[in-house]
């Protein structure tokens, strides 16, 4: 093709001598002006394009962390519910081991209540875990909320 710098250049200094040598100019000019915006609007289409595609998938990508975000949600009230009643049947074995006598039986009450103890402490760990891969995926979702709008 031709170069379109040495067009534009040339249709810049170029000065019609006649009336008559004013219509040709005109065409070449137009013809130019015509292949300069066709091709404009050939990238901008396929800009577009492009862009229509990056922001399906960050649709697709914010559906996702929407989903994960309600499971995690999901879990974290099954975990909270299940350290409720656990933490009820800790305080119902501690009014039993109380209300008990012998030593032998107090023992294994104790035993009983610290083993509770200790996975009551492991379920509030875990809850805290979800909670802060909750507040991630939260994070996670308002950022790609953010770079779709």
């Amino acid at each position: 093709g031709v170069e379109f710098d040495a067009v534009m250049h040339w249709v810049d200094s170029v000065e019609p001598r006649t009336q008559d040598d004013v219509m040709p100019v005109l065409v070449l000019c137009k013809d130019v002006l015509r292949k300069l915006l066709t091709n404009k609007m050939r990238l901008q289409a396929s800009g577009e394009v492009a862009l229509r595609g990056e922001i399906e998938a960050l649709k697709k990508e914010a559906e996702t962390a929407v989903e994960a975000a309600k499971e995690a949600r999901q879990q974290l009230a099954d975990m909270q519910g299940f350290v409720s009643g656990m933490s009820e049947q800790l305080r119902e074995a501690k009014q039993r081991a109380e209300s008990l006598e012998g030593r032998n039986e107090e023992a294994r009450l104790q035993k009983d209540l610290s083993e509770r103890d200790q996975r009551i402490e492991e379920l509030v760990a875990e809850v805290v875990a979800q909670r802060k891969a909750m507040g991630a995926l939260e994070c996670q979702l308002q950022a790609c909320r953010g770079e779709v709008v």
